[in-house]
């Protein structure tokens, strides 16, 4: 006698609870797109407005979608430098002496790497520390973490009166590189790494009557 077997009763749902089934599906994980797919699909619809409002294409090739990420993001860091240079802003200056410290003569040899591979931005801040840190191991200036490169230039300029300008220069091509505003040449590098080479084998003009001397951080 063959067996009988209960069929459950086929399920049909009223249109509003199925209907509320299949979103609740749809919100699972696995059926959501993707950060690239959603980000394909906006560089898409950015794309068709560009190009005149063309619909309906499908998702723009990903690396047509890279590129043009590239340019967005470039407006973006064009814009934040154009905030940074306002005109109404307080001027600002980098900081030259840090708390991690290491010694004159290991800025030189980094500063030394860098220019032979033609890394001028790294030269110029390498240098610059290493005449920072120059001054401060012969007790010429105090050693004061965050005492930035204009301080540094000022007072190297009161004991080396000969090289204030250059000092100066110095210290203008070191904020230049850190805020981005400006990029170093091979001219600007080995300037300042003749200018630090000159202050190490050179005696001050005059020796503070209290002890090193330095501007107080700003």
């Amino acid at each position: 006698m063959p067996a009988l077997v209960a069929l459950a009763p086929t399920l049909r749902p009223d249109p509003d609870p199925a209907r509320d089934w299949v979103r609740e599906e749809l919100a699972k994980p696995e059926y959501q797109p993707t950060l690239m797919e959603r980000a394909l699909r906006w560089l898409n619809e950015l794309l068709d407005k560009l190009v005149g409002g063309v619909r309906d294409v499908g998702l723009v090739n990903p690396v047509l979608a890279l590129v043009l990420l590239g340019v967005l993001l470039g407006l973006a860091v064009l814009l934040l430098s154009r905030l940074r240079r306002d005109p109404s802003r307080p001027e600002r200056t980098a900081a030259v002496l840090t708390e991690e410290r290491i010694s004159a003569a290991e800025h030189r040899a980094l500063a030394s790497r860098a220019l032979a591979e033609e890394r001028w931005d790294d030269v110029v801040v390498e240098a610059m520390r290493a005449l920072a840190v120059g001054l401060v191991e012969r007790d010429l200036i105090d050693d004061q973490p965050g005492a930035t490169a204009r301080e540094v230039a000022d007072a190297g300029a009161r004991l080396f009166g000969a090289h204030a300008e250059r000092l100066h220069r110095a210290a203008d091509a070191f904020d230049g590189v850190l805020y981005g505003d400006h990029r170093a040449d091979r001219v600007a590098a080995t300037a300042l790494l003749d200018l630090e080479a000159d202050l190490r084998r050179a005696r001050p003009s005059e020796e503070p009557s209290d002890g090193p001397v330095l501007a107080v951080p700003r």
